[in-house]
């Protein structure tokens, strides 16, 4: 439970390799969430390469300045050592499988605390997922990214919202 707490979106990274056991690690993790009717519609590609994701970042540039919208994160994606692209390969019942990939996601992010591997959920890449579908090919539906190394920051735990605003008892 302390990773729980401990979790933070980490958006500055130290110039340091993940190792690719910790990644396997991390993603397992992943994999050991409930999924809706027992389909793990889950699967990933895992991205290294400083170059592959450098255009990344550089497709968010060009829909930034498509739009006219100001927007750090293409820096952001830019300095973290890997990116995970996470895709739904189930079709029917979409919705539940998106619910079910996004509980496998918290449960990488919850082990790549535990590692003490920094971690960034990012869903602005689903901007450009037809760039990314033709960079990188793969069969699914790309639904998320995860990005992963370690932290060059100490975020402080945002004010959370009051528990007994959030209930209604009946």
């Amino acid at each position: 439970m302390e990773e729980l707490y401990k979790r933070r979106s980490i958006r500055k990274y130290i110039n340091k390799e993940v190792k690719d056991e910790d990644i396997m690690e991390i993603i397992k993790a992943g994999t050991y969430a409930p999924s809706a009717h027992h389909k793990q519609p889950w699967t990933f590609t895992v991205i290294k390469d400083k170059e592959t994701i450098k255009k990344l970042a550089d497709f968010l540039t060009e829909y930034n300045n498509k739009k006219e919208r100001k927007s750090p994160f293409s820096n952001i994606l830019k300095n973290i050592p890997v990116i995970i692209l996470v895709y739904n390969n189930e079709t029917i019942k979409r919705d539940m499988h998106i619910l079910s990939i996004g509980g496998m996601i918290e449960n990488m992010l919850l082990k790549a605390t535990s590692l003490n591997i920094g971690s960034l959920w990012i869903g602005l890449l689903n901007d450009v997922r037809e760039e990314i579908n033709i960079l990188l090919p793969k069969e699914g539906e790309l639904i998320s990214v995860v990005g992963l190394g370690y932290t060059d920051e100490k975020p402080v735990m945002p004010k959370r919202k009051e528990i007994e605003t959030l209930i209604e008892w009946r």
